[in-house]
C-alpha cells in the first residue's frame, strides 16, 4: 500500500487497516442478517393474524384497536383490510383513555376484538375498573404485541376471568422470531393453555461472517481466518400465505372446566341441600340433599371442582350483583 510517493506502509499499519475494514463488514453483515430476520419475522407475524382472522372471524364484526407504539407497524395496514364490518380505534397514551367510543353492544352478532397494544395499561383499566357494560364478556380477543406477564395479569381481572375467548400471540422466550398463540381458560387461575405455535417448520438463516483477516505476505487472505461469526436464526419462507392448525383457537370453554374452582353458595332448605352440622365444613359428605346431587353431577359431566360456602345462620337469600370476582 503507497501512502505517498515514495512512502510505503509498514506492515503492521496495514494489518490494522485490514482489521478495521473487517471489522466494519462485520457489523455492516451484522445489520444485513438482523434486517433479514426482522422482515421475516413481522411477516410471519402477519401470516398468523390473517390467518386466525380469515379461518376464525371471517363472519364477525370487527372492532380493530391499536396505541401510539403499534401505529406504524405494517399490521395496521393489514388488519384494517380485511372485509369484516369494522369499528377502528386509536387507543390513548392514558391508562383511562381511548376505549370510551368502542361499541360493546353488538346484539347476538358474532363479535370480535383484534387489539396491537405495546402498552397494556388502557385495556387493563378497562378490565378491572371499568364498568361492566363497556365490555364484551362473549366476544373473540385477539391481543397482539403484549408479553406473556402481561397478558396472564389481563386473564386475572374481573373480567378477564370471565371472558369467554382472550386469545394471545406472543412472541416465544426461547426464539423472538416465532409465535406462540395461547388462550385463557375461563374462571380459571392456570391462566393461560397454549394452542399452537407459528412457524413450526421454519427454514434455517445462516450466513458466515469473517470477523478477522489473517495477514500473508502484506496482502490479506482469506485462506487461513482466524476467527469466524455465524448469525442464525428461524423465519418462515416468504411463500407460505396461511398457517394450517387442528382444531380452533375458540374452542367451547363450558363443556369443560379443566378442574377450575367453582363456588357454590349453600343454603339450608331441606330437603333441597342439608347441612350436617356435626361433620367438618371440609369434608365432602357435609353437605347433601337433592339440589346437592345435582351439583355433583355438574361437576362430574363439566369437569370443575365444588367449592362449598355457607351462608351466614338465618339468611335465607342472597342480593344478586353482576360481574363481582
Amino acid at each position: 500500500m503507497v501512502l505517498s510517493e515514495g512512502v510505503h506502509s509498514h506492515p503492521k499499519c496495514r494489518r490494522q487497516v485490514v482489521s478495521r475494514l473487517a471489522l466494519l463488514l462485520t457489523v455492516f453483515q451484522l445489520l444485513i442478517a438482523q434486517s433479514h430476520i426482522t422482515q421475516a419475522s413481522d411477516a410471519a407475524l402477519a401470516t398468523l393474524v390473517k390467518s386466525v382472522v380469515t379461518h376464525e372471524l371471517r363472519d364477525c364484526l370487527l372492532v380493530v384497536m391499536w396505541d401510539a407504539a403499534m401505529k406504524d407497524s405494517s399490521l395496521v395496514a393489514i388488519v384494517t383490510a380485511f372485509p369484516n364490518v369494522k369499528q377502528v380505534v386509536e387507543v390513548g397514551a392514558r391508562a383511562d383513555s381511548g376505549l370510551e367510543g368502542v361499541v360493546w353492544n353488538w346484539g347476538g352478532l358474532c363479535r370480535a376484538y383484534l387489539l396491537l397494544l405495546a402498552d397494556p395499561a388502557p385495556l387493563h383499566h378497562q378490565a378491572s375498573e371499568a364498568p361492566h357494560d363497556h365490555w364484551d364478556y362473549r366476544g373473540r380477543w385477539v391481543i397482539v404485541g403484549l408479553k406473556r406477564d402481561q397478558r396472564e395479569a389481563l386473564s386475572l381481572t374481573t373480567k378477564g376471568r370471565k371472558t369467554d375467548h382472550l386469545v394471545g400471540v406472543i412472541k416465544t422466550e426461547d426464539d423472538s422470531r416465532r409465535y406462540e398463540v395461547l388462550h385463557n381458560l375461563l374462571y380459571n387461575d392456570r391462566i393461560l393453555e397454549g394452542v399452537f405455535s407459528y412457524p413450526s417448520n421454519s427454514v434455517l438463516y445462516s450466513t458466515t461472517i469473517y470477523s478477522d483477516v489473517h495477514i500473508t505476505d502484506g496482502s490479506p487472505s482469506k485462506k487461513n481466518n482466524s476467527l469466524k461469526h455465524k448469525v442464525m436464526g428461524h423465519y418462515s419462507p416468504p411463500h407460505i400465505t396461511s398457517v394450517n392448525y387442528q382444531g380452533t383457537v375458540f374452542p367451547e370453554k363450558t363443556r369443560d372446566f379443566k378442574g377450575t374452582n367453582i363456588s357454590v353458595v349453600v343454603f339450608s332448605i331441606p330437603p333441597n341441600v342439608m347441612v350436617r352440622s356435626e361433620v367438618a365444613k371440609e369434608q365432602e359428605d357435609r353437605y347433601f340433599g337433592l339440589d346437592i346431587q345435582v351439583v355433583r353431577a355438574l361437576a362430574k359431566l363439566f369437569n370443575f371442582t365444588l367449592q362449598f360456602i355457607e351462608a351466614p345462620p338465618g339468611i335465607t337469600f342472597y342480593q344478586f350483583e353482576r360481574n363481582v370476582r
